[in-house]
């Protein structure tokens, strides 16, 4: 192999593009160096035609490189390699028409330095080119909805406002939007960090790797990387709710009974979710064992806090948490910013209200002297006698609950029929703002 060869091989390598892709680069940067810069767009029209004027040949014996120059006679010479004056003393006589073609002959070695270096800065900026579209290639087919590791180089600006952070992902660039920042992390210029990749978008032809650190899915890539049995499949995660920054509750459900969903993700010493707490610039993490059972999976969503009761009510998906006269149990029940009470709402899909156990035994007293209420508007019905107001009742509470029902439901109480039922539901929900809940 020659010495051009095994410089191209070793770029090849280097690069990691294939070496039949350098050669082609190498053979087009060379044509390129010829032609002036407004000329190298393959958009220009006589790009093609010059192309085709130059040809490159890369001789292994002599390891030397000729390039020949099918120069079209003009009468005014503007690219002294392309063109050739009619009235040029090296041209043959016979050629001497406009429009033919005259061939000259150049070595690699006799070029002028001005164009060697024009040559050498064409052939390294396609090579990078290239190697970003191999390395966007790679990114769109493997790297999408994966976590990589970059270094914050900078701010995104555009007509001085703050758009997001540029990152170096190694060979290649992303981008943080603001709308992806966690608020509480720290952006220092060369702090390394991981981030996930959304997506990869086309802007004006170029591509852009959009990279996220507010995606539910970085913590879901962050826990299969983390713990062997959720990227194993011994354990489901079933559900992640996240406010960026502040806290993040991981639903889980082992597919054995044999094992501790919430211990595998915890790890000794809970080292495993500290590795991840950390990762997320120490972002609260409760791993939570999901239950089909709505009542416990709010207390496993909402521990360490002392409930004393949950009421439900299934009709409208809210649940009632009630605990002790205590602040420190209000506080570990809200959470900051109120977000373990609201992410427990968005994990279990339930309206969640919280209340003291004195503000509780108030409501009871306001909902008995309701359903007492409701009791009396409901016997004022001819059809309908105790056995039935009773029912109705003690099933959905007040006329606020059943103005909200449909027929059907209504019709599921013995002793009532469709008529009865309309008549039932017209009267609820006639007086149920003037009763109340």
């Amino acid at each position: 192999m020659n010495e051009i060869y095994k410089h191209l091989k070793q770029i090849a390598e280097m690069r990691e593009i294939k070496l039949e892709d350098v050669i082609s680069i190498f053979e087009d940067s060379i044509k390129l160096g010829f032609m002036e810069k407004g000329r190298r767009s393959t958009k220009d029209e006589l790009y093609p035609i010059y192309l085709q004027r130059i040809e490159v040949k890369i001789s292994e014996k002599r390891n030397d490189i000729s390039i020949s120059f099918h120069k079209a006679v003009v009468e005014q010479v503007k690219n002294p390699y392309l063109e050739i004056a009619i009235d040029d003393p090296d041209l043959p006589e016979k050629k001497r028409v406009l429009g033919e073609t005259y061939k000259k002959t150049l070595r690699i070695k006799q070029l002028p330095r001005s164009v060697a270096s024009n040559i050498r800065k064409i052939f390294n900026n396609r090579l990078t080119v290239k190697e970003k579209e191999k390395v966007y290639r790679d990114f769109e087919e493997n790297r999408v909805g994966k976590i990589v590791v970059g270094t914050v180089i900078g701010k995104n600006k555009e007509n001085r406002i703050m758009l997001g952070y540029k990152v170096d992902l190694d060979r290649i660039y992303g981008f943080l939007p603001n709308e992806e920042a966690v608020y509480s992390d720290v952006y220092t210029i060369g702090k390394k960090l991981k981030f996930f990749v959304k997506d990869i978008k086309e802007e004006e032809g170029e591509k852009r790797i959009i990279l996220s650190r507010r995606d539910t899915n970085f913590v879901k890539e962050l826990l299969r990387q983390q713990i062997p049995e959720i990227k194993e499949n011994y354990v489901e995660i079933v559900k992640i709710v996240r406010e960026p920054g502040i806290r993040t509750k991981i639903a889980v459900l082992a597919k054995t009974a044999k094992l501790d969903p919430v211990g595998a993700c915890l790890g000794p010493s809970a080292g495993r979710i500290k590795e991840i707490k950390n990762i997320l610039g120490g972002e609260k993490i409760d791993v939570i064992q999901f239950s089909n059972n709505v009542e416990d999976y709010i207390k496993n969503s909402l521990k360490p806090t002392n409930i004393l009761k949950i009421s439900l009510n299934k009709v409208k998906k809210k649940a009632l948490v009630i605990i002790p006269d205590d602040s420190k149990q209000l506080g570990h029940a809200l959470g900051k910013n109120a977000s373990n009470k609201n992410l427990t709402s968005e994990l279990v899909d339930w309206q969640i209200e919280i209340k003291k156990e004195s503000e509780y035994k108030e409501i009871l007293e306001r909902e008995r002297n309701a359903k007492l209420k409701t009791r009396t508007v409901l016997l004022s019905i001819k059809a309908i006698n105790e056995e039935i107001a009773l029912s109705l009742t003690e099933k959905y509470g007040t006329l606020d609950n059943i103005a909200e029902l449909t027929l059907d439901d209504i019709m599921d109480i013995d002793g009532i029929d469709e008529k009865l039922a309309k008549k039932i539901s017209d009267i609820a929900k006639k007086n149920s703002q003037n009763l109340g809940a």
